[in-house]
């Protein structure tokens, strides 16, 4: 009987073995197609949809698989068959706007109004006491924003009803002029950057914020004010988990940790930042080349600040976004599309009009904003 039992259980084992070796052998062939559908490069492209007409007043942006068109008189989000989702009307003098996943803000810079959707419908519009300098969307539906009170800067801490969960006004004198806002995914952080300037030295301070807690006074929310003397800091970005980006000329910072930020690297750069781009996980940088070789090189960083790739960029552009795994470049006559580890997946001219803009959309499909048209396109 115990021959038996061994030869089943062998049998058994092998079986085993070979369902395993099989299913190995299924994600090794996954990942080989992946990578080299990754690597491929496209020649040109065709035109899916065409029939929007532009105008010269509308702002596009990527919001996940959509794109929002804004406009001081109203916004509406796009699908990639140009389709829109919903299409909402207001008033406003100079709108600007954020996203956070699903989540979207437009706002009037520089007056009051407040308006919140997301992919399926408006949320809600309220407005501010005073007139907003800048403001940020969770993806939670709350909102920081910058308000100007004169000679001091008010920060104010929103529900998606208007309703105040905390504030707190600076005094320019004693913090600066506010450069830059951002707030974190889950709307628990939020971090303000002051340009200082001292003895004729500019430098900036960074005041960092934590809501975890219930409280009214943004300065009982203020868990860490830290100068950085010589140092301009116009540019921070929350990632998609805590680590919070603060991008000088020259480098960049990375901080870590709600209630105790702190710097957990530090990255210098040989040469000037010609521009900075960023997705909820990575952090893209440009710098000017040597003009004969390349135009400029890019490199791209984890949300850590630990280095993915380095490359050449072999062409001018006045556009860059990255979106997922693809940095979009574009100029006037073309646009071209990078992966994040610096391979070059495709680059030509568009056929009608001028480029203003070009987001990817989907998979190889891209919506091109010329002076003529809004299309979109599809790798081929």
């Amino acid at each position: 009987m115990k021959p038996i039992l061994d030869k089943l259980r062998k049998k058994m084992n092998d079986r085993r073995w070979r369902v395993i070796a099989a299913i190995l052998a299924i994600v090794l062939i996954a990942l080989l197609v992946r990578g080299l559908l990754g690597l491929r490069r496209y020649s040109s492209y065709k035109v899916v949809k065409s029939g929007q007409a532009a105008d010269s007043v509308s702002s596009y942006m990527n919001v996940d698989s959509y794109v929002l068109r804004y406009s001081a008189d109203g916004a509406a989000l796009i699908k990639s068959d140009l389709s829109t989702v919903w299409d909402e009307s207001y008033t406003m003098t100079n709108a600007a706007a954020d996203s956070c996943g699903s989540e979207i803000l437009v706002y009037d810079r520089n007056g009051t109004s407040v308006e919140i959707f997301n992919e399926k419908k408006k949320v809600s519009s309220f407005s501010t006491e005073l007139p907003i300098i800048s403001a940020k969307i969770s993806g939670k539906d709350t909102v920081a924003a910058l308000l100007d009170d004169g000679d001091s800067t008010e920060f104010c801490y929103y529900d998606s009803d208007g309703n105040v969960i905390a504030s707190g006004i600076s005094a320019i004198g004693d913090t600066g002029s506010p450069v830059a806002l951002d707030i974190s995914d889950d709307g628990m952080e939020a971090c303000v950057s002051y340009v200082t300037a001292a003895s004729g030295s500019v430098g900036t301070t960074l005041s960092f914020y934590d809501f975890s807690s219930s409280k009214k006074k943004a300065d009982k929310c203020l868990v860490l004010s830290k100068t950085y003397d010589g140092d301009l800091i116009p540019v921070i970005q929350y990632m998609k988990g805590s680590e919070l980006a603060a991008v000088r000329d020259d480098g960049f910072l990375i901080f870590s940790g709600a209630s105790k930020p702190s710097v957990t690297r530090s990255v210098d750069f040989d040469s000037d930042i010609a521009s900075f781009f960023y997705s909820d996980k990575l952090l893209g940088f440009t710098f000017a080349g040597s003009g004969e070789d390349y135009a400029y090189s890019m490199k791209i960083y984890t949300a850590g600040g630990r280095l993915k790739s380095s490359s050449y960029i072999d062409q001018s552009y006045t556009g860059v976004h990255m979106s997922g795994s693809q940095v979009v470049f574009s100029s006037a006559s073309d646009f071209s599309v990078y992966t994040t580890g610096g391979h070059l997946k495709y680059s030509g001219n568009v056929e009608d009009g001028n480029v203003s803009d070009a987001l990817k959309i989907g998979p190889n499909r891209y919506i091109l904003v010329t002076d003529q048209v809004v299309e979109t396109v599809r790798l081929k």
